[in-house]
C-alpha cells in the first residue's frame, strides 16, 4: 500500500515553519513536483484556476478550501497574490462576498432565527399522532387509551440576542454604542488637582491621629 506523499518526502512544514495537514502538504508537494515535471500553466489554465479560487474563496472565506477547489497549493496562491496585479485586485471583492455571507448568517440567527430540536430530559420530543382504524376512528389499547404513533420531531425557533446587539451596534452605532462620550473644553489643572487631593489626605491623617 502506497504511503502518502508527505510521508515519503518527510514531515512537511509550511512557509512559516508551522506544521501543515497531510492533505495540504500533499497538494504543496504535488505542486512542486509538477513544476519540475510539467510545463507551467498556460495563461488560459492559470486564469481558469484563479477564477475557481476566487469563487470558492468568496463562498467560504478560507484560503485552504479555495486552494483545494482550484487544485493549487497555498504557495501558488501567495505567488499570484504577490506578483499578479489583476488577481490581487479581485481579492477585495471576494473578501466582501465573504463578509456579506457572514452578515447574512448573523442576520438569520438574530432576526429570522434557527430551528433546533425540542428536547425534554435529554431526549428529543416527537409529535404524537393517533392511530386510526379503517373507519377513521382512533384505535384503543387494552386499557381504553388511544393508540399513538411517533410523528415528526418537534423543533423550536431560537434567536441570538448577542448577534442582534452586534448588528444594531454595527448599523446604528450612534444609538446603540457601548460608551457615552463626555466632551470637555478647556484645559485640566493636573498639578492643582494633585495638590488638592494631597491636602485632603493630610487632613484625614490629622483627624486620625
Amino acid at each position: 500500500m502506497a504511503r502518502p506523499i508527505a510521508d515519503r518526502v518527510g514531515h512537511a512544514r509550511g512557509v512559516d515553519g508551522d506544521e501543515m495537514s497531510e492533505e495540504q502538504a500533499n497538494i504543496d508537494i504535488l505542486d512542486a513536483l509538477n513544476a519540475r515535471k510539467y510545463r507551467p500553466l498556460t495563461p488560459e489554465q492559470r486564469a481558469r484556476k484563479q477564477q475557481i479560487f476566487l469563487k470558492a474563496y468568496g463562498e467560504h472565506g478560507v484560503v485552504k478550501y479555495a486552494c483545494k477547489a482550484a487544485g493549487v497549493s497555498r504557495q501558488t496562491y501567495k505567488n499570484w497574490r504577490d506578483t499578479d496585479e489583476a488577481f490581487k485586485a479581485q481579492l477585495p471583492e471576494a473578501r466582501e462576498e465573504v463578509c456579506d455571507t457572514l452578515e447574512h448568517a448573523a442576520y438569520e440567527q438574530a432576526v429570522v432565527g434557527v430551528f433546533e430540536p425540542l428536547v425534554s430530559m435529554g431526549q428529543p420530543v416527537y409529535e404524537q399522532i393517533p392511530v386510526l382504524d379503517s373507519q377513521g376512528e382512533p384505535e384503543l389499547d387494552s386499557k381504553g387509551r388511544p393508540k399513538m404513533k411517533r410523528g415528526a420531531m418537534l423543533t423550536r425557533r431560537v434567536l441570538s440576542a448577542t448577534l442582534l446587539q452586534t448588528l444594531l451596534k454595527a448599523n446604528m452605532p450612534e444609538k446603540y454604542k457601548d460608551k457615552q462620550q463626555v466632551e470637555h473644553s478647556g484645559s485640566i489643572d493636573v498639578a492643582g488637582a494633585r495638590e488638592l487631593l494631597q491636602a485632603k489626605i493630610n487632613a484625614l491623617r490629622e483627624q486620625g491621629e
